[in-house]
């Protein structure tokens, strides 16, 4: 018996930064909740982000945000679990020695660029559905730092020398083919499940979960029936033990409504 559903959001849910959600979904999230099943979304987005795209169903649901740094419920912060702050002073550092990638710094409270840009923040605000702010010098932020996302446009391989030097202390999985995000090196989305898990007293036998990405693997590995999206790269394919549609199919959907 199915005891806990958790699906990431991007090239999952919906396209890779966009709020294009089936509304449907909401309507299932409430009949899947009011059978006893406890229903998490696990982003590497920001909290606000997952507040905005579920409101609907936000008191129904648990946030797992960036990648398992923050976890909590609608109005309710859980575990915040912030990158060491010297670890996340040097990795901000090697980033901005390369020009072409960007630093982005989430908080509990925002995310924070130190370029303006407009059109990006615009994107984060709409896209993603997030909340971001300009910050001249990272170094006046005075709350803990849950994650550094550093995006480029197609950024494999641009980013080689970041993951080999900081790989030891810190957790650093590409997100799509525009983010590497990175993390305390303890911290996933698979450790906020099982964190879930124990405090529910649920099993892996009990879990399903869906995701498409790289960041998604340890949490595909926390439950029996776990499900790739056929939009999903190859590395978490091998992992998955399922497969469903593509999200843009609503493969996830699907396989939620098969519950009901």
């Amino acid at each position: 018996m199915i005891k806990l559903i958790a699906s990431d959001i991007d090239g999952t849910l919906v396209a890779d930064g966009t709020a294009d959600i089936n509304p449907e979904i909401y309507e299932v999230i409430s009949k899947l909740h009011d059978r006893g099943i406890a229903i998490a979304v696990a982003t590497g987005r920001h909290w606000k982000s997952i507040d905005n795209l579920f409101t609907p169903v936000a008191d129904k649901i648990f946030y797992i945000a960036d990648n398992g740094a923050y976890m909590g419920t609608k109005d309710r912060s859980l575990f915040l679990n912030g990158i060491p702050k010297e670890e996340a002073v040097r990795f901000i550092k090697d980033v901005h020695k390369d020009e072409m990638l960007l630093p982005v710094i989430a908080t509990k409270s925002s995310y924070f660029i130190d370029r303006k840009n407009e059109k990006f923040m615009k994107w984060i605000r709409e896209g993603y559905q997030g909340q971001v702010d300009y910050l001249e010098d990272f170094s006046m932020l005075e709350e803990d730092i849950l994650k550094i996302a550093v995006y480029c446009e197609n950024i494999y391989n641009k980013v080689d020398d970041l993951i080999k030097d900081h790989n030891d202390v810190l957790d650093l999985r590409y997100s799509g083919t525009m983010w590497l995000d990175c993390v305390r090196k303890d911290v996933s989305k698979g450790s906020a499940i099982r964190t879930l898990q124990e405090s529910l007293c649920i099993k892996p036998e009990e879990t399903l979960v869906f995701g498409d990405q790289c960041n998604d693997i340890d949490m595909l590995r926390s439950a029996y029936y776990s499900f790739a999206v056929s939009n999903a790269v190859d590395d978490l394919k091998a992992v998955a033990r399922f497969e469903t549609k593509a999200n843009v199919e609503d493969g996830v959907l699907d396989i939620m409504k098969m519950l009901l």
